[in-house]
C-alpha cells in the first residue's frame, strides 16, 4: 500500500490522447533522444515538440527521423529530414547533441494517420518550415454564457496579424 495524498480534484487534466488535427502547427522542441531503430538496423531521433500558439497550444506532437540506418535510401530521407528541420530552425554547422535543436520555433505540417485499424489514428509530421512561415494564430473566442433566443449572433472577428512573437533563442 502507498500512501498518496492526493485530492483528485486538485489535478490536472489529463492529455488528450487523440492527434491534433492535420494542419500547420508553430512548436519548439522540448525533448529529443537517440535510439536504435525497432529492427536494430539504425539509429533513429526520437523528438517531441510542444505546440507554442493557437488553439493547440500545450499539446505534445512526436516525430522519429532515422539518421543512420543499414538501407542507404532510408538513410538519405532520414538525413535530409534532419536538414530541413535544421534549416527550419536556423541551425547550420555541426550538430554535436539533438539538445542543440531545442527551444527554437519552427512550423511542422502534420498529417492523421491510421496503418492499422487496431491503433488510434496518429500525427505524422510531414514537413518543417521556419517559424517566420507561421500561419497566423487563429483567435479562440472566450467561452460566454448562452445567448437568449431572440438575440441574433455576431460573426466572429477576424485574427489579428502578429507583427513580431517573442522566440527564445
Amino acid at each position: 500500500m502507498a500512501t498518496l495524498n492526493l485530492n483528485t480534484e486538485d489535478l490536472p487534466e489529463p492529455d488528450s490522447l487523440e492527434p491534433v488535427p492535420a494542419g500547420e502547427y508553430l512548436v519548439e522542441i522540448i525533448e529529443s533522444d537517440a535510439l536504435q531503430t525497432k529492427a536494430g538496423n539504425g539509429e533513429r531521433l526520437a523528438i517531441t515538440f510542444e505546440v507554442i500558439e493557437g488553439e493547440f497550444r500545450g499539446r505534445k506532437i512526436w516525430d522519429g527521423i532515422n539518421y543512420r540506418h543499414s538501407n542507404p535510401k532510408a538513410q538519405e530521407i532520414g538525413q535530409k529530414q534532419i536538414n530541413a528541420l535544421c534549416r527550419a530552425i536556423g541551425f547550420s554547422g555541426h550538430l554535436e547533441d539533438s539538445t542543440q535543436l531545442h527551444g527554437a520555433p519552427l512550423v511542422v505540417r502534420v498529417i492523421i494517420e491510421q496503418d492499422d485499424p487496431q491503433y488510434r489514428p496518429k500525427n505524422i509530421v510531414k514537413a518543417y518550415k521556419a517559424a517566420s512561415e507561421a500561419p497566423a494564430p487563429v483567435a479562440t473566442p472566450p467561452a460566454r454564457a448562452a445567448a437568449p433566443a431572440a438575440t441574433q449572433a455576431r460573426p466572429a472577428a477576424a485574427p489579428a496579424a502578429v507583427a513580431s512573437r517573442p522566440w527564445k533563442r
